[in-house]
């Protein structure tokens, strides 16, 4: 395996992904207690084949240690300490040795990925560990089962100090991504059209991302765990509630990638457009007599192209499970032409939203939801531009758990409807 530091492996990374350069370099480790064990597990990460790990809850409680958090970031080194690979928990799990299940163990990619395998190997580390300590192992035994993104290897690594290197690889890679801009955003009868199926982050290089880890709840990334098409969605989820917003602050849920268009080359788009959007939500909204009731965002737009984004037009889920647009006539109004009050939004599945917006004389919107038209209003108080958009996990403060998933994304200039 090739040796890197961990300081020059987490330097190539934050380079990235902008989003950690604040962030300290966090703690690195290897896995068990010898080179063959230790270098093999990191190629099993390093090929993303290990993706969760296990160890004995008294661990902690012996060398007083923390506990390892949800969202925490790791540096996976071989025996000698190269730095092999950056990973994120997205799941810690207190349980016991017999609760272990074969999905569970397979995660953990060693062997077979039995739960056979599994439980021979790490009743022998285990049991060994423990003898250190004359204490015994019995199957109710607390284990701390954390699973894991791998964010960056010494693959990425490699490659990304290949294309400095090589002014070849270079060119070509921006050859390849003028293609792929062209596909994204190109003419066709002379109207535009975005689209990205999240394949890369890269898509949305010049638009603002939300920072990771708003308010401490609210968190995203692209994964491979539930998808429309193509290998990857972004994913929004919270791990808890915020306070209440108030005239000045603002404590929604946030975390979700900007659609910029007013940074592409012609600008913001002009409407007409359609936008078409899959989504699969598992979100409880509640109602809440003495404040805001709960309330889920599937999209905002703005014709305002600075930060401010003062004039807004949202496709909202009520805590009726109703989709219905918010701010129609003028910024807080609600006026609508139709409103469905009996086509409840359909949770932890993908759904279809098709959205149309006419923002020049006459202006309205509408929204249909799986081919069925669910709200239509007149649009007041906006000028007739697309500048900007943001898709993914919007919600009230108070909402406590929750995810959300978004792919196949599409806006497209048009005539008219």
């Amino acid at each position: 395996m090739d040796k890197v530091k961990v300081n020059d492996l987490w330097d190539a990374f934050i380079e990235i992904h902008n989003e950690f350069k604040c962030t300290l370099i966090p703690e690195s480790y290897y896995f068990c207690d010898n080179k063959r064990d230790a270098d093999n597990l990191a190629e099993l990460v390093k090929n993303k084949v290990k993706t969760a790990t296990s160890s004995l809850y008294v661990f902690y409680e012996l060398d007083n240690e923390d506990l390892p958090k949800v969202d925490e970031l790791s540096i996976i080194t071989d025996f000698e300490g190269n730095a092999v690979a950056i990973i994120q928990n997205k799941r810690v799990d207190i349980l016991r040795f017999s609760e272990v299940t074969e999905k569970l163990a397979s995660k953990e990619g060693e062997g077979d990925r039995s739960l056979s395998y599994w439980r021979r190997v790490h009743k022998e580390f285990f049991i060994k560990y423990l003898q250190k300590y004359d204490l015994e192992f019995d199957e109710n035994i607390k284990i701390v089962y954390e699973e894991f993104d791998i964010l960056f290897t010494i693959d990425d690594y490699k490659r990304k100090k290949s294309y400095k290197l090589d002014y070849k690889k270079l060119l070509l890679s921006i050859i390849v991504c003028s293609i792929l801009l062209l596909f994204s955003c190109h003419h066709t009868q002379n109207n535009r059209i975005f689209t990205t199926s999240f394949e890369d982050i890269k898509e949305f290089d010049t638009f603002y991302i939300t920072p990771q880890n708003h308010l401490n709840t609210s968190f995203h990334e692209l994964t491979e765990v539930n998808v429309h098409s193509g290998r990857y969605a972004h994913r929004g989820w919270i791990t808890g509630s915020n306070s209440g917003s108030t005239a000045i602050v603002n404590n929604n849920h946030r975390a979700y990638p900007t659609v910029q268009l007013k940074n592409l080359s012609e600008g913001s788009f002009k409407t007409p457009c359609y936008i078409s959007l899959w989504v699969w939500l598992d979100m409880e909204l509640h109602k809440n007599e003495a404040g805001e009731d709960d309330w889920f965002s599937f999209a905002t737009f703005t014709d305002d192209e600075s930060d401010d984004w003062k004039r807004t037009i949202l496709v909202n889920l009520n805590a009726d499970g109703i989709v219905h647009l918010q701010h129609t006539t003028a910024q807080g109004e609600n006026a609508t032409i139709f409103q469905t009050s009996d086509i409840v939004f359909p949770q932890k599945k993908w759904v279809e939203l098709k959205i149309y917006l006419d923002f020049g004389e006459d202006a309205y919107a509408k929204v249909w939801q799986d081919g069925k038209l669910v709200s239509y209003a007149a649009i007041g108080n906006i000028s007739n531009k697309l500048s900007q958009a943001h898709f993914g996990l919007y919600c009230s403060p108070r909402v406590s758990a929750g995810e959300v998933f978004n792919d196949d994304l599409e806006i497209k200039e048009v005539e008219s409807e």
